[in-house]
């Protein structure tokens, strides 16, 4: 449901030892990382928050999907996760359309 404000919409993996997930609502919050290859793993607690933790286990069935079935901060998750190909441009608009300031005072005219 687009209402639950818990539910993931982005998992970004931009450095290596930290994730961000993005939630439907667009707020984000970064979680260090410690991936454990042999056993397809990961341990991850959040910067800000220690205390929210998770332990995930990933399959990875084809190099542009990823599995993760475990818990983070004591919610039971199951994400099927779809690589998203940076260079396509057209999804991301700040790359295709420009950046435009806005400015507040100009609104009040």
């Amino acid at each position: 449901m687009l209402t639950d404000t818990d539910r993931w919409q982005y998992v970004i993996f931009d450095a290596r030892d930290v994730v961000t997930i993005q939630r439907i609502d667009g707020t984000q919050q970064d979680f260090l990382v410690q991936l454990n290859r042999e056993k397809k793993t990961f341990s991850l607690w959040g910067t800000v928050d220690h205390e929210k933790k998770g332990n995930l286990s990933l399959q990875d069935p084809n190099p542009d999907q990823m599995i993760l079935d475990g818990q983070v901060a004591g919610h039971r998750i199951n994400a099927r996760l779809q690589r998203v190909d940076l260079s396509d441009s057209s999804k991301f608009l700040l790359t295709n359309r420009g950046f435009h300031w806005v400015d507040p005072t100009m609104l009040l005219r």
